[in-house]
């Protein structure tokens, strides 16, 4: 037979269970965004028809093209100057 504290541990895990469930809904609901801003809806800034973000992606795209063949035309000069002076090195007649 079970002892009767046991008994009463049990019923009062079940019982508090059974109470659980019964509170109040309305009291878990979200709060409003007024007063926590972090939830519900995104409260940011609205469209701005004025900007004309396809050109603006445009104008970025051919910055970064136009910086990035500079960096190639850079990176190709000093390859062909590394190039000239491994020929100079491996020609015979080049003094040294």
């Amino acid at each position: 037979m079970v002892p009767r504290p046991v008994w009463f541990i049990l019923g009062l895990g079940i019982l508090t269970t059974i109470t659980g469930c019964a509170v109040d809904p309305a009291r878990y609901e979200t709060p409003s965004p007024g007063i926590y801003g972090h939830y519900g809806a995104y409260q940011g800034a609205p469209y701005e028809p004025r900007i004309d973000y396809e050109k603006k992606i445009d104008e970025e795209e051919s910055a970064y093209r136009q910086q990035r063949s500079a960096q190639e035309r850079e990176q190709e000069l000093k390859y062909q100057q590394w190039e000239q002076e491994r020929e100079r090195a491996r020609d015979p007649r080049w003094e040294r």
